[in-house]
């Protein structure tokens, strides 16, 4: 089992603690419309009449902020938790299937030349340094290594298709590994940096055409050959080096 290193990051819980919220509002209010209503009936108090259609308007209020207000922050959220899902699950894999003498350090932000990289996870061991970018989506992911963008095409349970342009993650891969080859160099560390996009989610799937280049891409269905990629890096560090590598990271 690797040796597992994470960074400042939090795990996000905000989609249901935002709905959650929403709705004891409403559940509160609408108790307190109940027991006015149960005081007029008692009193026929002008007062409680008052009040009660007071406290009725809040609950209308408060069961449609709940329900619709918040749903663009929620679905933005929603998209962060399970990114955060995503890595953790990847990080777990990671973790168990790479052998003792190897690192994952996961989500560092490496500050560089002007730019920030924010990496999901950073492997380190005697084959080599290698940046892995991790993508929780679902559905078909379209496009040629060489594009911009991908196209994510997913099907609700529906069946209706709800495609969206996706940044090529390679290149965002390719940032990343440029920054961080020119962070170790500039640390007395020269070595070859890899790098590879995993689809974390297992209902997504790859349909890509072109040449691969050299950062490869791999869905959950073929997470092993993920593992081998790492495996057959041939940068042979020594186990210094990789310790060296792991203490400057862990530092940042």
């Amino acid at each position: 089992m690797a040796n597992r290193i994470q960074k400042n990051k939090n795990q996000s819980s905000a989609p249901a603690q935002k709905r959650n919220g929403g709705k004891r509002a409403a559940a509160l209010f609408i108790a307190l419309a109940a027991i006015c209503a149960a005081a007029f009936a008692a009193t026929r108090a002008p007062a409680a009449i008052a009040v009660g259609i007071g406290a009725l308007f809040a609950a209308a209020i408060a069961f449609f902020i709940s329900t619709s207000a918040p749903a663009n922050t929620n679905q933005k959220t929603a998209a962060k938790y399970y990114g955060d899902f995503g890595e953790q699950k990847t990080g777990d894999i990671l973790e168990h299937y790479l052998p003792e003498d190897y690192t994952l350090v996961q989500n560092l932000t490496l500050h560089y030349a002007g730019g920030t990289s924010e990496i999901d996870a950073i492997v380190i061991g005697k084959s080599g340094v290698f940046i892995i970018e991790i993508k929780n989506v679902k559905g078909t992911i379209r496009g040629d290594y060489a594009d911009y963008e991908w196209l994510q095409d997913k099907i609700d349970r529906y069946g209706i298709e709800h495609p969206k342009n996706l940044y090529n993650p390679t290149k965002q891969v390719g940032t990343h590994i440029w920054r961080l080859a020119k962070f170790l160099r500039e640390n007395k560390i020269d070595t070859y940096v890899q790098g590879a996009v995993y689809f974390a989610n297992p209902e997504s799937a790859l349909a890509l055409s072109g040449e691969e280049g050299k950062i490869p891409v791999f869905s959950y269905r073929q997470t092993s050959a993920l593992l081998e990629y790492i495996y057959a890096g041939n940068a042979q560090l020594s186990a210094a080096k990789v310790q060296s590598i792991v203490r400057l990271l862990d530092e940042i």
